[in-house]
């Protein structure tokens, strides 16, 4: 089966919301819906994120057009959300809420995502790309590390009760 990466159809934010929910509400040790709805609406409403100019959705798309994963990339760290990014990451691009349909997994498609977000962070100019993960993402934190990734510390932040890390890669 052959994959391809593109930008996302209006048509398919609701299918990669639904995707992103009930992937994040089965990972071990994260929060529920119930401990946070704002991040699981946002999750839901994931196509309203592409109202931001800096953002953009990409999809993976199979060969017989069925969505397999997504993720968000941001070209502007400052449009990220999440926390306070350091004068060290103003020419940083980011990425989150990637995700694979659980039919999908362990075909490489987290991989080609992250690697097209890589690649879409260089022909913008950036000069590292920075992404949050945890330890209930312990497979998607072994890939990031074996594509380069590096801990950074400095943008590390709580999601309630759940410590989010930072990563980087210097491009």
């Amino acid at each position: 089966m052959n994959f391809k990466i593109r930008e996302i159809k209006v048509e398919e934010h609701k299918r990669l919301g639904e995707m992103m929910v009930r992937s994040y509400e089965n990972l071990d040790g994260f929060p529920s819906q119930k401990s946070a709805p704002q991040y699981y609406q946002t999750l839901e409403n994931i196509g309203d994120l592409t109202s931001h100019t800096d953002i953009k959705i990409f999809v993976c798309i199979s060969d017989t057009d069925v969505l397999t994963g997504g993720v968000v990339y941001i070209n502007d760290v400052n449009s990220y959300g999440q926390t306070k990014f350091p004068d060290s990451c103003s020419n940083a691009g980011a990425f989150r809420l990637l995700v694979v349909d659980d039919k999908f997994r362990r075909k490489g498609i987290g991989k080609l995502l992250t690697n097209y977000c890589i690649q879409y962070a260089i022909k913008q100019g950036r000069n590292q790309v920075v992404i949050h993960t945890t330890k209930s993402m312990n497979n998607a934190w072994r890939m990031y590390e074996k594509m380069g990734f590096k801990r950074f510390p400095k943008i590390d932040f709580y999601m309630n009760t759940l410590l989010v890390y930072g990563l980087k890669l210097k491009l």
